[in-house]
């Protein structure tokens, strides 16, 4: 176990850690399952020296015992069941249980409401979803914020009492929390923020592509220019796409495409007429992978399809069928070409 996790088992042991501290804890412990019997003896000596004055409710105990069943884990709780009181079996195994069951990994592209252990940088939380995952995360005043593949979260542990600041880069569904006294403010690195006093929208900025686009599902939001600080309101199922770092123009607000951009979520995968630049780059985050280019000229290709379930073979065999494209796989290397 490294120092940094050692120091949080002495904490959570001596009941001093953090609910963000026990997370990362029993993430390690589930990723580590060598590490678990050190670490439940230990948690055993120190809670049978001062051993709680009332048993844990016994029907609580069998709903938990239950539970453990049910999540068929790896670790063989029923011997520990020998050698603990019921107390402890409360205590341990219902806060294993408890943060546990947020950490569970996306075996397919279908989302699902994924926990995103945060990495603490200060009094900042960053949350990270890597390439071929999406995630959910629940922000301090309850608002909720879904991570598609490749994307970053920066948040405060607590928000400012004048506004609430947050950062992305790559892309979310946000369902904000309303109050016009307190908006939030996404800061992008397309040289754009996000001013929202509570609604329901979709903004995507990846750091590798060359426009901010932001589509709206309910209510307003309005969005500032860094470089001017123009200021241009986006409403109801309207959508606007702008290059980075530049003019905010109202004629390029238009009618959102609602299931286009948002059909990620839903663990869709859909191209409508989309540049095969940008079809690429969609499928890189989408299953986690890199894909080359052999003939430049094929980037000249648009492509359409809606995906649900398939791996990237049966995309990429689609696009086969139904273009000039043709396509080799060697050592988990993807290679695009023209037939």
């Amino acid at each position: 176990m490294n120092k940094r996790m050692e120091d949080i088992k002495n904490k959570y042991i001596k009941r001093e850690a953090t609910d963000s501290e026990k997370e990362l804890l029993f993430r390690h412990l589930d990723e580590n399952p060598q590490e678990l019997s050190t670490f439940l003896k230990e948690e055993i000596d120190e809670t049978f020296s001062a051993f709680p004055n009332e048993d844990a409710p016994e029907n609580r105990v069998v709903q938990m015992m239950s539970s453990i069943r049910k999540k068929s884990f790896s670790y063989n709780f029923y011997k520990i069941a020998a050698i603990l009181a019921i107390p402890l079996i409360g205590m341990v195994v219902y806060q294993y249980l408890h943060f546990t069951s947020k950490i569970e990994s996306l075996e397919s592209n279908t989302f699902s409401e994924v926990y995103i252990a945060p990495i603490q940088r200060g009094s900042t939380f960053e949350y990270t979803v890597n390439p071929g995952v999406k995630g959910l995360i629940n922000l301090p005043d309850g608002s909720k914020v879904w991570l598609n593949s490749n994307s970053t979260l920066k948040c405060p542990q607590q928000f400012g009492n004048d506004k609430r600041e947050l950062e992305l880069s790559g892309e979310g569904y946000f369902i904000v929390e309303g109050n016009p006294q307190w908006p939030m403010h996404i800061k992008t690195s397309a040289g754009y923020q996000v001013k929202v006093t509570g609604t329901e929208f979709n903004l995507s900025s990846y750091s590798n592509d060359k426009v901010l686009k932001l589509t709206m599902v309910s209510g307003t939001v309005t969005l500032i220019s860094d470089r001017d600080k123009s200021e241009l309101e986006v409403n109801k199922l309207q959508e606007i796409i702008v290059p980075v770092n530049s003019e905010i123009k109202s004629k390029d607000i238009v009618k959102a495409n609602v299931h286009l951009n948002t059909g990620w979520k839903e663990g869709l995968l859909i191209f409508d007429n989309t540049p095969m630049d940008e079809v690429i780059k969609k499928m890189e985050r989408w299953f986690g992978v890199k894909i080359f280019v052999k003939d430049s000229s094929l980037l000249k290709n648009h492509f359409t399809g809606e995906f649900d379930s398939e791996s990237l073979i049966q995309v990429l065999e689609f696009m086969k069928i139904t273009s000039s494209i043709k396509f080799s796989v060697k050592e988990k290397t993807y290679t695009l070409s023209e037939k």
